[in-house]
């Protein structure tokens, strides 16, 4: 269970930033986060 701190939208309100308290894995692979996986070559 997560509980919601805050929630922002960006400039033209296309896309959702949530900010939570997540007290335990958020990931379906027992992750504390989703995001773990570095991108490698970097961004253009």
């Amino acid at each position: 269970m997560q509980e919601v701190k805050e929630l922002w939208a960006d400039c033209d309100s296309d896309t959702l930033l949530v900010k939570v308290d997540s007290p335990g894995p958020a990931c379906h692979t027992g992750n504390r986060t989703c995001f773990f996986k570095r991108v490698e070559g970097g961004v253009r």
